[in-house]
């Protein structure tokens, strides 16, 4: 598929609309699967109605060549940290509130396909603006906070939609890997 200008969010739109499954996966081109599991993982919560969204813990893929205390970076150092210090500040969230203080990983989420599919979610996917500007990225985070927030900014006359929940695969076996940045680049991936 294709589309005649670039845009993330309109690609992701065109190619969630060619598809037919009930769970459709968003993955980053970065992403790094240790095993052919991950994806049986972050399905299992699915065998619940109302989950709408999953996600798993990210990783720091670091190559064998660059464990070396004389070769790695300090910026590589501060990636695996803060990645690890996130996974554990997710479980104790997700465990407290069900996930509301955090964004799901775009690296890898899975989703239910009438979500994206549904017209609203795409109307306003496609036109969320920051300081005037037409989002390109940050899917992610409008992803999260729609699943958990949309069906408060429904008009009264509207029917009101169903309520999703987040469900989270916080276990090694779900982890999906990030290659990193060896410079101050890494401050703007993160």
């Amino acid at each position: 598929l294709s589309i005649k200008h670039a845009n993330k969010r309109d690609q992701i739109c065109a190619g969630v609309n060619a598809c037919t499954g009930k769970i459709i996966a968003l993955v980053d081109d970065d992403a790094y699967y240790k095993s052919d599991e991950i994806l049986l993982h972050l399905l299992a919560p699915f065998q619940e109605d109302d989950i709408g969204l999953v996600g798993g813990p990210i990783g720091s893929d670091i190559p064998l060549d660059r464990r070396n205390d004389n070769i790695i970076t300090p910026w590589e150092v501060a990636a695996i940290r803060i990645r690890q210090k996130r996974g554990r500040s997710m479980a104790s969230a997700f465990m407290a509130d069900g996930g509301t203080k955090f964004t799901v990983s775009g690296l890898t989420m899975l989703l239910r396909g009438e979500i994206v599919r549904d017209p609203n979610f795409q109307r306003m996917y496609r036109d969320e603006k920051w300081m005037g500007k037409r989002q390109n990225t940050g899917d992610d985070a409008f992803i999260t906070r729609f699943v958990l927030y949309h069906h408060y900014f429904v008009r009264a006359s509207e029917p009101s939609p169903k309520t999703w929940r987040l469900g989270m695969q916080l276990i090694p076996e779900a982890e999906v890997s990030t290659s990193i940045m060896q410079d101050s680049r890494f401050a703007g991936q993160m």
